[in-house]
């Protein structure tokens, strides 16, 4: 029997007072507990594989793979179709901090394909029709038959100007492009798509789900960042690759920004995607922890034994812990508060109220779990710096995360979050209430 299809662990119900913030997040179903205990019993393989994958510079193959024997690539499927049936954006994030905790570049790339596939689920859930592309696609992933990579990203480009083109022909589409930043990319069997569709009307916004065994697709596993080195973030080159014409889906016209009808769907990916910071800041605080104990992972850096230094006594020690927990405790919390919140409503219905939020709790996010592993590094000592000490890799790790939150761009995602929260601003004229008149002072002597 499966891991995720079994009865799941055996769990102490929290105390109604239980404390939440000091404590790893904890999933709120049941589906979230059976993957969590998956990951948990995976950890320590997957974290000496991420040391490995860091030094060479390559893709996490072999945890990856792990993890689809496990069946945690199957996350988000129903159960009917194969899969532990997780539906929670709450869970889904905390399954990604679990895993980033191990190796954040596996928790990055297995995410985009857990994303994807809840997407799928949902979309199959909601339509009429038991036959759907979607509905496919998920039975596909829950048979192990899929592995899905966002190709999405294109430099130089925003979304909705993409530069990959689909071409009328044969009745059918040839698609012509290049995607970059496509993490998971080498064992993917299925790539998502958008890409500029010309049609008689003028040219749309098209999305599509290729398949990697088509003549035309290139993979090439060439990602060389400074972090997140075992991600698989390479390129993906689509040259004249022939589609059906039902293949491709019509999302609006080329070159108009989406309308706030399209942010739900982007808060429902990029809230959990926060997982990954957290996770980075909750190895980084375990790291600092283990140092400050003299276990072997302080000032050698080498985890090979050598004592560590006792600095707890020290006032500088003392408050540099003080702020580590500080930070922590504020990431787990706004993550926590922001992937409820997404759970509890209807992010079509609320998506600018949601993104403003998602936004917003990004930046505290990883601006916390930068300072974590900043204030984890200065708790360590100079050991920290050295190669291969698990804090430079997170260190190198924790600055991608800024590069993944939504409208990413420096000129651009503080743009978006003014323009949502002046667009919910009160008038002026009918809320600020009349000015108070002052008294003139009395002539001096006056009783």
């Amino acid at each position: 029997m499966s891991p995720l299809t079994a009865p799941p662990p055996t769990v102490s119900p929290p105390a109604a007072h239980s404390p939440t913030l000091t404590a790893h997040p904890r999933p709120v179903t049941d589906a979230g507990q059976r993957l969590c205990a998956v990951v948990d019993g995976l950890a320590g393989r997957l974290a000496d594989q991420a040391a490995e994958n860091d030094r060479a510079g390559r893709f996490a193959a072999p945890s990856v793979r792990r993890l689809e024997e496990a069946g945690l690539l199957a996350a988000c499927v129903p159960v009917a179709d194969g899969g532990a049936g997780l539906d929670s954006v709450h869970d889904l994030g905390v399954v990604t901090a679990r895993l980033a905790e191990a190796d954040a570049s596996v928790a990055t790339a297995v995410f985009m394909h857990l994303a994807l596939s809840m997407h799928f689920a949902r979309t199959a859930a909601a339509a009429p029709a038991r036959d759907t592309p979607q509905r496919r696609w998920t039975r596909a992933i829950g048979e192990r038959r899929m592995i899905v990579c966002s190709t999405v990203t294109e430099p130089g480009t925003s979304a909705w100007l993409p530069a990959t083109v689909a071409v009328p022909e044969g009745g059918g589409w040839t698609v012509t492009g290049r995607k970059a930043m496509a993490s998971l990319s080498p064992v993917a069997t299925h790539f998502y798509t958008r890409l500029r569709a010309e049609t008689p009307d003028g040219p749309m916004i098209g999305s599509v789900l290729i398949p990697g065994d088509l003549k035309g697709v290139e993979v090439h596993d060439s990602w060389d960042g400074h972090g997140l080195r075992g991600s698989g973030s390479g390129t993906v080159a689509f040259d004249r690759v022939r589609l059906p014409w039902e293949a491709v889906g019509f999302r609006g016209r080329w070159g108009e920004r989406p309308g706030t009808g399209a942010l739900g769907g982007k808060v429902r990916v990029a809230a959990p995607l926060l997982g990954v910071p957290l996770g980075i800041a909750e190895a980084a605080h375990r790291t600092a922890l283990a140092a400050l104990s003299g276990d072997g992972q302080g000032s050698s850096g080498a985890g090979d034994g050598t004592p560590g230094r006792r600095r707890t006594g020290a006032a500088g020690a003392t408050a540099a812990l003080a702020e580590l927990e500080t930070a922590l405790v504020s990431a787990r919390g706004v993550l926590r508060c922001l992937l409820l919140d997404v759970d509890a409503h209807d992010a079509d219905a609320h998506g600018p109220d949601l993104m403003r939020a998602c936004i917003a709790a990004g930046t505290v996010v990883e601006r916390a779990a930068l300072h974590a592993v900043d204030l984890a590094m200065q708790l360590c000592g100079g050991g920290s710096y050295r190669a291969g000490h698990l804090l430079g890799r997170l260190a190198r790790d924790v600055r991608a995360t800024m590069f993944m939150r939504p409208h990413a761009p420096a000129e651009e995602w503080a743009d978006v979050l003014a323009d949502l929260a002046l667009a919910d601003a009160p008038p002026t004229a009918s809320h600020v209430a009349p000015p108070v008149a002052v008294p003139a002072a009395a002539p001096e002597g006056t009783p």
